[in-house]
């Protein structure tokens, strides 16, 4: 059986106004397509509770798997994706932890020939670190950069891109190295969110308070993981 993971990200008032997440979703869908078209296979959109638009409800992962649903159902499609399944991994809120969850889903399915994991295009240094560290070698595993953004984030400078990039890279393997640090990784997102969501009800936009969130984020690394390799190399 192949499968493909589907990481997230974020949560939009509308999937399909969106103008990233329909372009994202049909790449990926499409790709999906040609390569298991007629066989089985298992699907796992990642991503956990991160809507910062109250009442802050749903995951990311039954978003992009309703989504990718109705792809599947419309009749052109003829049936051919029939034999395919959807298992949403819906506690994550980082990307470590999309790759963490959707191994253990993968290895309660059983059976797997390849997997294949979707993401935007600056983080495919990113995927392609973790998911060796997360998978090992004992399955093939594919990245499949979508380069679907159009946000400001999309061009930023490359070289702050990288820097950014080789932190969290950092950061996540560190992570992975033992329960307690994960545990630790899982709280920091939580504080990111709970920061994220008290800015923009106050009428900070979503950009400045993420602006805001990787200014205090050392701070709050600094409380949590004293250790953490994030404090040296602190994003300018």
């Amino acid at each position: 059986m192949k499968i493909f993971i589907i990481p997230g990200y974020g949560i939009p008032e509308s999937i399909e106004r969106d103008q990233n997440y329909p372009t994202y979703l049909h790449v990926a869908f499409n790709r999906i397509y040609s390569a298991a078209k007629g066989e089985k296979a298992l699907i796992i959109p990642c991503g956990g509770p991160t809507n910062c638009t109250p009442p802050y409800e749903g995951t990311e992962a039954a978003m992009i798997g309703d989504y990718i649903q109705k792809l599947i159902d419309r009749p052109e499609m003829g049936g051919r994706c029939k034999e395919w399944l959807i298992a949403p991994e819906d506690r994550s809120l980082s990307t470590l932890e999309n790759l963490v969850f959707a191994k253990r889903i993968s290895d309660e399915a059983g059976g797997a020939e390849s997997i294949t994991i979707f993401c935007e295009a600056t983080r495919d240094q990113r995927i392609r670190s973790v998911s060796s560290a997360v998978f090992g070698g004992s399955i093939p595993v594919t990245v499949e950069p979508i380069d679907f953004d159009v946000s400001a984030n999309r061009y930023l400078d490359p070289a702050i891109i990288e820097q950014k990039e080789n932190v969290e890279i950092r950061g996540s393997l560190w992570a992975l190295e033992n329960s307690d640090r994960l545990a630790k990784h899982h709280e920091l997102f939580e504080r990111k969110f709970a920061l994220l969501r008290s800015l923009q009800d106050g009428g900070m936009s979503h950009v400045d308070a993420v602006k805001e969130w990787y200014r205090q984020a050392p701070i709050i690394v600094s409380e949590l993981m004293p250790e953490h390799p994030a404090l040296k190399e602190r994003v300018r």
